[in-house]
């Protein structure tokens, strides 16, 4: 029932006869030929509400809205849960998979360290000279530390801040010529500081085991890093075919140990494809000016960036 306040009162206040009902129902027994005159044929007011919908329209009413409301809520709840436990089912395999692919690095750190305390440094003043002459002949300004283990291995070098170069013991036996180039061919790995870029790809491929572009990058790493030292021993001035002799001999007369924290100077793997550019004299072995390095690393740089920034959208 609504009042009107602003309107005139009732002439007779006792023509509504009986208490005032506040149901829809007692208001429609009200005569309208009883009430004033100004009160019968007043206008309908805007605000007054409207006779309420028969019990079973308001029950189908309210079923309707349940169904257009409440479905799609659960519907979404079910599939954003179901989204979830996919996310997390994912995020475990990734971790298990990077473990699992970062496992061989912590191996080869504890190798090394093993290797470290079994060698013992290399004293003899005839061989350790060597070091000082042939790292400015390369450029080379860091101090390298030398070892030499009973251990019948390949020549092989590790460490970033205080890079140890691992010698057999029979290289006390070899030739003057032999030493000067294995030692040049440690020495630019020290320089070009292989160890780090190694390691860092190996993380790479620790974070992303399951591309296979990742895998093959870091097999495309080791083959170039070996052709870009052999290039910096023939640079120095050592004939392509004795070297190419003297690599071959060593990686027939010593083991190989494959470490992913270590550089070692021969692999049976890609030995012939080293020999072949070592015979190759329409080979250029010159290195990488600084402005093209610079240039090749900026556009580098620019271009991962956008491949990375770049996110497809689906089309409206």
């Amino acid at each position: 029932l609504v009042l009107d306040v602003n309107a005139a009162p009732l002439a007779e206040p006792g023509l509504l006869a009986g208490p005032l009902e506040p149901e829809a129902s007692n208001l429609r027994n009200v005569d309208v030929a009883q009430m004033p005159w100004d009160v019968a044929n007043r206008p309908p007011d805007a605000t007054a509400l409207p006779d309420p919908a028969p019990p079973a329209e308001q029950a189908s009413l309210e079923k309707l809205s349940e169904q257009g409301t409440d479905t799609p809520v659960e519907n979404i709840d079910g599939h954003s849960s179901a989204m979830s436990r996919w996310g997390i089912v994912l995020g475990i395999v990734w971790m298990l998979g990077t473990c699992l692919a970062a496992w061989p690095l912590a191996a080869g750190f504890v190798r090394n360290g093993v290797l470290r305390r079994a060698a013992q440094p290399v004293e003899d003043e005839a061989r350790t000279s060597l070091v000082p002459l042939l790292s400015e002949s390369l450029g080379l300004r860091r101090r390298v530390r030398l070892l030499e283990t009973g251990r019948s291995l390949v020549p092989m070098t590790w460490g970033i801040l205080r890079p140890i170069v691992l010698f057999p013991v029979a290289w006390r036996d070899w030739s003057g010529q032999r030493r000067r180039l294995v030692l040049l061919h440690e020495l630019a790995h020290v320089k070009r500081y292989d160890v780090a870029f190694q390691l860092i790809a190996r993380l790479s491929c620790a974070l992303y085991w399951f591309h296979p572009l990742a895998w093959f990058a870091l097999r495309r790493l080791r083959i170039e890093r070996e052709l870009a030292c052999d290039d910096c021993v023939l640079m120095t001035g050592a004939r392509p075919s004795e070297y190419a002799h003297e690599l071959l001999e060593i990686a027939r007369s010593y083991q190989t140990l494959s470490l992913p924290t270590t550089v070692a100077m021969a692999h049976t793997t890609n030995l012939e494809q080293r020999i072949r550019a070592l015979l190759d004299r329409a080979r250029s072995r010159l290195p990488l000016s600084r402005p093209a390095g610079r240039l090749l690393l900026i556009a580098s740089i620019v271009l991962v960036t956008t491949v990375a920034v770049v996110r497809p959208a689906p089309r409206e």
